[in-house]
């Protein structure tokens, strides 16, 4: 708060890598005051911190440039996209900036004119940037263990709570990873969202900074807490959109997937490098995008060798059951095949516990066959079923005009859990899902969630039994 002279910030173990050197920027204002360039403000704030983000600004940038997804010089310069794009991407650009521009000024010549220095007059040293960023030098990351993980008892951990003391960054989310480490989950999918309200045209994804929402230091430390009781942890950045459904996102012209496809990496960029720096064991690329993977594939792959240039971890993509996951071919490029999985049961109310068995294995024998045409670990990144009179009949769908019934879906779970329980081939689960507050469950009592009701048990008997 520049009229104040204030600064806050959370001084909490997780955050120890996090230095946006915002107070640092409170000192450089009221010495040298405002520029015409926010990055310049950021970028002066930063020399010298050498350990921004665990490793230093110039090494992240250094990842970025090799991955060709660096900003440009105009985009940097550029105050409005400056603050809508990835404070990760623009922090570590601008400290870089502010490293190039102080010789190129000469040492004294750049305080002096820091306050006036233009747009103009940044973008007339384009060519000596360019070899600027060519020559970037920067520490050595730590190698990080790489090991293919499986056994995996997880489950989506959603951001329920849009309150601060609720969503990922609260403490009603450490009694809930509490909770499921006690029935024997051994892995989180956390997972960040974007809201688009367009589905047909190009649009910029922006980042959540609100208090109460997934913001970067909420989903840190979400990460942390699964981590410090020994869980693995998944990062599941996702796409919502209030216009429907994602898989739908379908643009009008080649030039507009082009920038369909520019908005996302930017958008999935920020998480990967998130991931990299936090020590996310497996990143997720995209969420069911069926219409943009069926139909773009190269461009995926694309993204896919971009995003392994930032990040070490496993890589995969979640597609959607049925037509997505059985007609994409891009699994090469990946270390896990993932799918939601809400394939119908039956389309009878009445059915029978082996009926809901069989039902469940014949799935399962559908999915094999594609593990084993591509040879790739599968995950089922999302499974699970309502507490609703016919969970069965369609799991992915609200049917909220049906009554209450636990029982059913203490069913479902029982017909999933036994049809897996011996197929090898299965890497891992992620149910969906566990709230970041208890009380959820009774406000939404219809809900996926089997937390607090009797199909928890059963999650609770097949979770502890696997980890044995």
């Amino acid at each position: 708060n520049f009229e104040t002279q204030e600064a806050h910030a959370a001084i909490n173990k997780e955050f120890e890598n996090i230095y946006p050197a915002t107070e640092a920027q409170l000192v450089v204002r009221q010495i040298l005051g405002k520029p015409k360039v926010e990055a310049l403000e950021t970028g002066v704030a930063l020399l010298g911190k050498n350990k921004w983000g665990g490793t230093g600004y110039a090494y992240w940038a250094k990842k970025l440039n090799d991955a060709g997804v660096f900003p440009t010089l105009k985009e940097i310069t550029d105050n409005d996209n400056y603050q809508k794009q990835s404070p990760l991407i623009m922090t570590c650009a601008a400290g870089l900036l502010a490293e190039f521009l102080k010789p190129e000024l000469l040492p004294g010549n750049f305080y002096a004119q820091y306050k006036n220095i233009t747009v103009e007059k940044i973008l007339s040293y384009e060519n000596e940037w360019k070899i600027f960023l060519q020559n970037i030098k920067s520490e050595t990351g730590e190698t990080k263990q790489n090991d293919l993980i499986t056994n995996i008892n997880g489950f989506n951990f959603a951001h329920e709570g849009y309150q601060i003391y609720n969503g990922y960054g609260g403490t009603t989310a450490i009694h809930a990873v509490e909770k499921m480490k006690s029935i024997g989950t051994n892995s989180l999918a956390i997972i960040p969202y974007t809201g688009t309200g367009v589905l047909n045209e190009p649009t910029q994804y922006h980042f959540q900074n609100g208090a109460g929402g997934e913001n970067d230091e909420a989903v840190i430390h979400s990460m942390y807490e699964a981590k410090k009781h020994s869980m693995t942890v998944l990062l599941k950045p996702q796409v919502w959109s209030w216009a429907g459904w994602t898989g739908h996102v379908k643009m009008e012209n080649e030039a507009d997937w082009k920038l369909f496809f520019d908005y996302y990496t930017k958008w999935i960029i920020h998480y990967a490098m998130l991931a990299e720096m936090y020590d996310a064991d497996i990143f997720c690329a995209g969420v069911e995008f069926q219409i943009a993977t069926t139909t773009h594939e190269e461009q995926w792959k694309k993204l896919f060798r971009e995003i392994r240039k930032i990040y070490s971890g496993k890589l995969t993509y979640a597609a959607n059951w049925g037509y997505e996951f059985e007609t994409l071919s891009f699994w090469d490029e990946l270390d896990y095949m993932s799918i939601n999985c809400y394939y119908p049961l039956s389309d009878k109310k009445e059915i029978t516990d082996t009926a809901l068995l069989n039902s469940f294995e014949k799935i399962l024998d559908n999915i094999e066959r594609y593990e084993k045409k591509y040879n790739k670990p599968l995950l089922f990144t999302e499974i699970g079923f309502k507490s609703i009179d016919y969970p069965w009949i369609q799991p992915h769908a609200d049917n909220d005009e049906q009554n209450v019934n636990e029982l059913s879906q203490k069913r479902c779970y029982e017909a999933m859990f036994k049809a897996m329980e011996d197929e090898t081939w299965i890497s891992g689960i992620y149910l969906w899902q566990f709230p970041t507050y208890m009380d959820y469950t009774e406000d939404n009592p219809k809900g996926f969630t089997p937390c607090g009701k009797l199909a928890e048990e059963v999650v609770q008997h097949y979770f502890t039994k696997s980890n044995h």
